[in-house]
């Protein structure tokens, strides 16, 4: 899935989007990736615009989607 880097975030490293699939795979700084569930392409275009991708997923994604942590590869 190819992702797209974030900058100037204090918590999001990059993000990307299957929309056959409907995944939303996050990377956070500290390396670790989620992949959420379910997802419609409005809350991935909303995750696009967001200024806080942080917020954004605490508020749009948390809690609301199922996910799963996928386990760290060398050079994520």
């Amino acid at each position: 899935m190819r992702h797209q880097l974030v900058t100037g975030s204090s918590n999001v490293f990059s993000f990307g989007y299957d929309p056959r699939m409907q995944v939303l795979e996050v990377t956070f700084l500290d390396k670790s990736t989620y992949q959420y569930f379910g997802v419609n392409e409005n809350i991935f275009r909303g995750m696009q615009a967001a200024p806080s991708k942080g917020k954004y997923i605490a508020q749009f994604l948390r809690g609301r989607y199922r996910y799963k942590r996928l386990p760290e590869l060398e050079g994520r």
